[in-house]
């Protein structure tokens, strides 16, 4: 199956890299654009951002996943499930509504964050 992958943090890494190596084809990598960070202020990547360009995945940076641009985007990689592990990517259950233009949804809030 060809899904979107919908992560920020480094505790969604694991997750990331189960769906890599399965049978299952990771169309694109959704994440939080970049921030900036530091004393210097400097843009930085976030971890699952990172970790996806390392593995050749195509990265999408929305600013909220609800943008109706982000469904369009799914449907130009041609990916039929979305799945979320993210502390707060859009606010909300990501299993509770199937964004247009994907065939389902799976979402796994990482509650290890405060």
């Amino acid at each position: 199956m060809r899904l979107a992958f919908v992560g920020t943090p480094e505790a969604a890494l694991p997750a990331l890299d189960a769906i890599v190596a399965s049978t299952h084809d990771v169309a694109a990598v959704l994440t939080r654009p970049d921030a900036r960070q530091g004393r210097g202020r400097s843009l930085s990547k976030s971890p699952v951002a990172e970790h996806a360009e390392g593995l050749g995945i195509p990265v999408l940076k929305p600013t909220a996943l609800r943008d109706a641009g982000v469904a369009q985007q799914g449907v130009q990689a041609q990916a039929a499930v979305q799945t979320q592990l993210d502390e707060d990517a859009g606010g909300g259950d990501a299993s509770a509504e199937v964004p247009q233009g994907f065939a389902g949804c799976f979402g796994d809030h990482d509650a290890t964050h405060s």
